[in-house]
Formats: structure tokens, C-alpha cells, sequence
């Protein structure tokens, strides 16, 4: 009696070259990534507050979509510089989980959510820092598992660089898509708020 000398390789050669070839899965993929990506780290976004906040942001199609589309224009500009998948959406978790775990330490010590213009002021919050106590939670170990085991899917099933004229055409997309994301969306304060009084969490 013979046997396949590697058939566990050989059966995840198959299913990686099946994955390579097909545009709609590939896709399907990075979508799907960008959108858990968004889901593991809006766990940071309500602070210590119970889970039923997150459960808001779920429920609020609105809500997880405005802070879904950010992510996704990166990946889109991250993959069309590398080419690869899976280090695209290392780079981006590392990028999403580090100001998703800074507004988390925020909203704890301080209760207000962290914010675009809190960027200039790192260094200050870094020399304080030391007031409090940073521990490393449950959600942060967690975050880094996903990372993990995020970047090690995308890595085994999606081999190969992006199209050429893919990678040309998604920076262009989301340059594009910046100003009236901007204007309609990140800056209008009448849509969150009203988006505030109806879910009564933060954005």
C-alpha cells in the first residue's frame, strides 16, 4: 500500500492556488479582513464602558461603516505599495490596534475619546504616562492573536503580488475619496451628533 507522501501540502497547495486564481475570493478576503479588522477594534472604542455599547455600534449600520471605510483606504493604499495581502493587513492592524488601544487608555483615564489633533500631543501624553497604570488587557492579548492569525490566513491562502493596474487604480480611488468623505461625512457635526443621540455612544 502507498501514500501521498505529503498530502496535508499538497491539499493546502490546491486550495492556495484554487484562492490565487479566483479575483472573486481574493477579494472576498480582503474585504472580509478590513471589515473584522474594524469589528476587533471597535472592542477598544468603548472604554471601560459594558459591552452593550458595543453591541450599539453593531447595531448602528451607520456607525461601524464610518469607522470601517478609514480602514479600508488604508489597506487599498498599503496593498497597492507592497502588493501582498497579508503584509498589507499587518500593517494596517498594527497602525488601527495602536490608535484604537490610545483611545481606549483615553476614554479610561480620561473619559474623552482620542482624536485626530491628540497626535501632536504624544509626546506629552507619553510623559505622563507614567501616572498611570497601563496594564495589558484581555483585549490587547487578543488583539495580537488576531493580528497573528490574520496575517498568517492572508499569508498561506493568498500567494502573489496585486495586479499592476489593481495596484494603480485603489490609491487613486481612495485619494479621490478623501475630500468628500471629509466634507459630507468625518466633518459633519450635525450627522454625529445626531448619531450620538440616537446611540448615545461615542464615534
Amino acid at each position: 500500500m502507498q501514500f501521498d507522501e505529503h498530502p496535508p501540502f499538497h491539499s493546502c497547495n490546491k486550495l492556495t492556488g484554487f484562492i490565487g486564481s479566483s479575483r472573486v475570493l481574493r477579494t472576498l478576503l480582503f474585504l472580509g479582513s478590513t471589515v473584522l479588522l474594524c469589528a476587533a477594534s471597535l472592542t477598544f472604542a468603548i472604554g471601560s464602558y459594558v459591552w452593550y455599547v458595543y453591541y450599539g455600534y453593531l447595531k448602528n449600520p451607520l456607525i461601524f461603516v464610518f469607522n470601517w471605510i478609514p480602514i479600508l483606504l488604508m489597506q487599498m493604499i498599503l496593498l497597492s505599495v507592497c502588493g501582498k495581502q497579508w503584509l498589507a493587513f499587518l500593517i494596517n492592524s498594527v497602525l488601527t490596534f495602536l490608535s484604537a488601544i490610545g483611545n481606549f487608555y483615553k476614554l479610561t483615564f480620561r473619559n474623552d475619546p482620542f482624536v485626530f489633533s491628540d497626535i501632536s500631543s504624544i509626546r506629552a501624553g507619553l510623559a505622563v504616562a507614567g501616572d498611570y497604570d497601563l496594564q495589558i488587557n484581555t483585549r490587547i492579548m487578543l488583539s495580537v492573536l488576531f493580528v497573528i492569525a490574520g496575517t498568517a490566513v492572508l499569508f498561506f491562502l493568498v500567494r502573489g503580488k496585486t495586479n499592476k493596474r489593481l495596484r494603480i487604480a485603489m490609491p487613486l480611488l481612495a485619494i479621490l475619496s478623501i475630500w468628500p468623505l471629509w466634507h459630507y461625512i468625518y466633518s459633519n457635526d450635525k450627522l454625529y451628533k445626531d448619531l450620538a443621540s440616537r446611540n448615545v455612544i461615542y464615534l
